[in-house]
């Protein structure tokens, strides 16, 4: 199956996405942190089983832009995610995200759930105030952040606890030089440190948007309680744990992936 790779104008700047399928449905991938949507191309063609799908970038990740002055808060994010819908002739749309593009997409369907006809998050990041080495590293990195702090030796000895790797492992020097780019900085700058913070469970009681939780149960970074405990709070969910799985379950087992997906999205 082609993959497009497309630039689309929406809300004043350039977002990039790559497109496969053809269908009335429309399902939306969301990308996680230290990543771009390039992440989903092995994963298109099997998602694509008559549906249209659209692996966006989010503002300053990848080949999407973002402005000095603009909104990345997730009020500012779901105004972006209207306009790329709009300019792309989309109403509604299914949203699948994995790990941070996991938190995107909640908070996408609780800002404006009338654009989600679908949620689907994958080990979802920051789902309930568990605690994990993650999280806290994460929140190392933002604060970091926001202080101007987080030069690349800074970053490198944080991204190394949290992946448990030496500082010049080359996953670490690559985390570390997704973390200096200016567009990340920018969209972690304006607003875009807020999805980083923990859904509260009275947050989750509010999602409407029929939800498919996805999780691998060997997900050392954000365990498989944090799903069961979620799922119990959110009104339309359903929880399927893939067996042996990691953080990244679609990568473990695609052909289960697949069929989980498209049985939720087919209802």
């Amino acid at each position: 199956m082609d993959i497009e790779e497309r630039t689309i104008q929406a809300g004043g700047v350039k977002v990039h996405a790559r497109v496969a399928g053809e269908g009335e449905q429309v399902l939306v991938l969301l990308h996680g942190a230290e990543a771009d949507g390039a992440m989903w191309e092995p994963y298109m063609e099997g998602l694509a089983s008559g549906r249209q799908v659209l692996a966006i970038d989010l503002p300053g990740h990848g080949g999407s832009h973002v402005t000095a002055d603009m909104d990345c808060s997730p009020v500012g994010v779901a105004d972006w995610f209207f306009e790329v819908l709009a300019a792309e002739g989309v109403e509604t749309a299914a949203v699948l995200g994995h790990s941070f593009g996991g938190v995107v997409a909640f908070n996408l369907a609780l800002e404006v759930p009338e654009l989600v006809s679908h949620l689907i998050g994958v080990n979802v990041a920051n789902l309930n105030l568990s605690t994990s080495g993650f999280r806290e590293g994460a929140d190392k990195l933002m604060k970091a952040l926001a202080k101007g702090d987080l030069d690349d030796g800074t970053t490198r000895t944080i991204l190394a606890r949290i992946y448990d790797k030496d500082p010049d492992h080359e996953d670490i020097v690559a985390g570390a030089a997704f973390w200096a780019d200016p567009g990340v900085r920018t969209f972690f700058a304006n607003g875009g440190r807020e999805f980083s913070r923990s859904l509260p469970i009275w947050r989750l009681r509010e999602v409407e948007t029929p939800t498919l939780l996805v999780w691998g149960d060997r997900d050392r970074f954000f365990p498989v309680e944090d799903a069961r405990t979620s799922s119990l709070y959110i009104p339309h969910s359903r929880l399927v744990v893939i067996e042996g799985g990691g953080h990244s379950p679609f990568s473990d087992a695609p052909d289960i992936f697949y069929m989980t997906v498209d049985a939720f999205l087919s209802v």
